[in-house]
């Protein structure tokens, strides 16, 4: 598998630097003229399932646990994680007896393999993500939380390394701050302070010597203007709001919420009344959010369309790497997802009329490509319009890019996406960017944090009714905060640019 995923990787690579190569320059009344429409070219007999008998990778989570069952190997193949034992029974029978047809195994043992290979010995679901709160937490759970993240220590002893020698400009904490938990920042300055001293691993050597409580340190000792300056969050709601204007969370700073109004406003100046916007999973939720507040205001034709969404189908890559089961799509999970599209009011036929505008960041562009075939497939052969709104820029830098784009695109210019790529595109779609600069904090951070997701993750593993209540579950208090922070920045800044 490693040696596949390599070459994979070195050809995308290298597909990427000879398409980037070849790249010219397309003016905006050319690319107008030529990608305005969604085209589709066709598409493969079941192209929205895996196929399991020719997969690869399906074979070898089967033959490993085959192999284990019989003796042939004595370690464990490791956990399939994504299906139920259930779900892997209903979709690996077939594989199963075939391979096990192919073997000299007996046919009076092949009952017995199979209970013993559908089973919570090799495959288990996974379970869906629920917020943590930081509110309420006992004195243990805070330390836990500050000490599973990865940035916190180093920031904390350099800072306080640079204050020994003098430096009390080189503040590491802010430098670092969209990278730290924002749940940090609404901690107690005096626990952050006492964990510090008195529980965290550091990478250089403290003075004074760690101890095991507070009170055997001098004050002086302890830079107490360090935590204070950093974790002062209120906790009299009513002064929570000027906090909010004054102050970042985390990643959730003014800046954040200007660069999003800016990419709201762009959206909205091209979005008709018989139009509809759809915020593709949790990504570009903030984005969503600006629309809302445009659209209150009679500045944006429509209110956006939250779908949540997350990971890649049928695709097996480093970040789903050890859980590529969930992102499988079975006959059952797909007539789900059917099912969920038409609750949103994506399969209706008011989606031939106007265009769908998709906003996301788009990497490979799996996760809306695989939405808007199945809408297509629905509605064959009428085409429904699509046009996608990227967060993110098209560049050569991005192998990803050279596969789908017909040229590279910056903020505001426009190119057309073929998915699943151009060499075998099965339809294709106009796309504009409207750059957020600093998107990646909007993946990174929530992937890092789960109490940081406002919207669920809804990858195919989670298409069943089994399901359903984690789309109402409550918020956690971090994005409680984080939303409270976005929407009273938001409001400051329409109303001084006059518009509230």
């Amino acid at each position: 598998m490693n040696k596949t995923v390599i070459a994979s990787a070195l050809c995308l690579l290298s597909l990427g630097f000879n398409l980037c190569a070849s790249t010219e320059p397309v003016s905006e009344e050319k690319s107008r003229e030529d990608f305005s429409r969604t085209t589709v070219v066709g598409f493969p007999q079941d192209w929205h399932l895996m196929d399991f008998d020719n997969d690869p990778f399906m074979k070898a989570v089967l033959e490993g646990a085959l192999d284990h069952e019989r003796g042939v190997i004595r370690y464990h193949p490791g956990m399939s994680v994504g299906f139920t034992p259930e779900e892997a029974r209903t979709t690996f029978k077939g594989p199963l007896h075939r391979l096990l047809g192919e073997s000299e195994i007996p046919a009076q043992d092949w009952n017995g393999l199979e209970e013993a290979i559908f089973s919570s010995k090799y495959f288990e679901p996974i379970s869906s993500q629920t917020p943590a709160s930081s509110q309420g937490m006992e004195k243990e759970d805070m330390f836990e939380l500050l000490s599973d993240d990865p940035y916190l220590r180093a920031a904390i002893a350099n800072t306080i390394s640079n204050h020994e020698k003098g430096r009390p400009e080189l503040d590491i904490i802010q430098k670092q701050k969209d990278c730290i938990n924002p749940a940090v920042f609404l901690l107690p300055a005096d626990m952050v302070c006492e964990w510090f001293f008195t529980k965290a691993r550091t990478y250089h050597k403290m003075k004074p010597q760690r101890f095991q409580d507070l009170a055997q340190y001098a004050p002086e000792q302890l830079f107490p203007q360090i935590f204070s300056n950093h974790c002062n969050f209120p906790t009299d709601p009513e002064a929570q709001n000027a906090y909010y204007l004054a102050n970042a969370i985390g990643f959730m700073d003014q800046e954040i919420v200007s660069q999003h109004l800016m990419a709201a406003r762009a959206v909205a100046a091209q979005v008709n009344p018989q139009d509809r916007i759809v915020i593709f999973g949790n990504t570009p939720y903030f984005l969503g959010r600006a629309l809302d507040a445009l659209h209150e205001r009679g500045q944006c034709a429509v209110k956006p369309i939250y779908l949540p969404f997350s990971g890649a189908p049928n695709t097996f890559s480093s970040r789903n790497m050890g859980q590529a089961l969930g992102d499988v799509v079975t006959p059952e999970r797909y007539a789900h997802f059917q099912g969920f599209l038409q609750k949103k009011g994506l399969m209706d036929q008011a989606m031939l009329t106007g265009t769908t505008h998709i906003v996301d960041v788009i990497g490979s562009g799996a996760g809306p490509a695989y939405t808007m075939g199945t809408i297509l497939n629905h509605f064959a052969p009428q085409v429904p319009q699509f046009n996608i709104f990227s967060m993110n820029e098209f560049s050569c830098e991005e192998p990803r890019h050279t596969l789908i784009t017909s040229h590279m695109a910056k903020n505001g210019e426009r190119t057309a996406l073929s998915f699943p790529n151009q060499e075998s595109a099965y339809f294709r779609v106009p796309a504009q960017v409207v750059h957020v600069k600093d998107h990646t904090l909007l993946d990174f951070m929530p992937d890092k944090c789960a109490s940081l997701r406002v919207v669920p993750k809804n990858k195919p593993a989670f298409w069943n009714d089994a399901y359903k209540d984690m789309f109402d579950a409550p918020l956690g208090i971090v994005a409680q905060h984080l939303l409270k922070h976005f929407d009273v920045n938001l409001k400051h800044l329409m109303s001084h640019e006059g518009n509230a």
